[in-house]
């Protein structure tokens, strides 16, 4: 960007040298090359004033990205604190499932007590298929 201001000064610095130098030439000449200067010189108004409002509307997105920054963080903390909180629960489920399992393998095959272990395991097994926190632990009762 500061290159295309600096053309451009060199350009209108050109054309004023052109002007000091064509008054010897005549009126008419002077005035059309007054006429190329003042066109330039509008064109850089108008494109300083575009890149001054480019420019404004970018500081504001970055004003707004920097303003939500802590909301970045925490969003991102809080993920990462949940996904920690998902692998002990996911492993604690599938501690109690090998628990009642076990407990299962201390009864004889087809009894209530064998069934009521298996059943319990694979009701632990299936909610910690479904969702990370099962909603009987959030709610503190039975289903």
């Amino acid at each position: 960007m500061a290159g295309r201001d600096i053309a451009a000064t060199d350009e209108s610095a050109k054309v004023i040298a052109q002007l000091t130098a064509l008054t010897r030439y005549g009126e008419d000449q002077v005035w059309r090359t007054a006429e190329k200067a003042l066109a330039l010189i509008r064109a850089q108004r108008v494109q300083n004033g575009a890149l001054r409002s480019l420019n404004a509307s970018l500081e504001a997105e970055i004003a707004i990205h920097r303003n939500r920054a802590s909301d970045y963080h925490a969003a991102a903390t809080t993920l990462d604190s949940e996904k920690e909180a998902n692998a002990r629960l996911t492993d604690e489920l599938d501690a109690i499932e090998a628990e009642a399992r076990r407990y299962a393998a201390h009864y004889p095959q087809g009894s209530d007590g064998r069934n009521t272990f298996v059943m319990f395991a694979e009701f632990v097994a299936g909610r910690a298929l479904s969702s990370p926190i099962p909603d009987t632990l959030n709610a503190g009762g039975c289903e």
